[in-house]
């Protein structure tokens, strides 16, 4: 028996392969495949958010923090396209992106200027791991 011989049952939204005898829930399953590309989506939503309220300030940190921001938001762009956002292996840095960009979405909110360096730090450093792994070196697919 092969994997080919799985079925779907889409009443019950199950799917039944008889060769592991497990069933599968397939809202879980497709949530699990969408989880990177949402975090994502919500990281740059929250950057979108703390550029935009940045764009009046003149505070020295906010100034800087808005050029790492925009950079941000550009490797976040260019790895939403790749194959990898659509694998699990995109949830933890994505996730990591979405908690360091509502991070300093809060602060710039908050007008803390002086908490900002060390959140875009963070940010920085999420966002440079998602476009390491989004670029999947060394990986071979199958």
């Amino acid at each position: 028996m092969s994997f080919s011989s799985c079925t779907v049952t889409h009443g019950d939204r199950i799917q039944f392969c008889p060769l592991r005898k497990t069933k599968f829930f397939l809202e879980h399953t497709m949530a699990e495949f969408t989880k990177g590309v949402e975090n994502l989506q919500e990281a740059m939503e929250a950057c979108k958010k703390a550029h935009a309220a940045l764009a009046d300030v003149s505070a020295a940190e906010a100034v800087a923090a808005k050029a790492a921001i925009e950079a941000s938001l550009t490797s976040m762009d260019e790895s939403s396209g790749k194959f990898f956002m659509k694998t699990m292996m995109s949830v933890p840095p994505t996730k990591a992106c979405k908690t360091e960009a509502t991070a300093v979405a809060a602060l710039v909110e908050k007008e803390n200027w002086s908490g900002l360096p060390a959140a875009i730090t963070k940010l920085e450093k999420a966002t440079k791991t998602l476009e390491t792994k989004a670029k999947m070196d060394g990986t071979t697919i199958t």
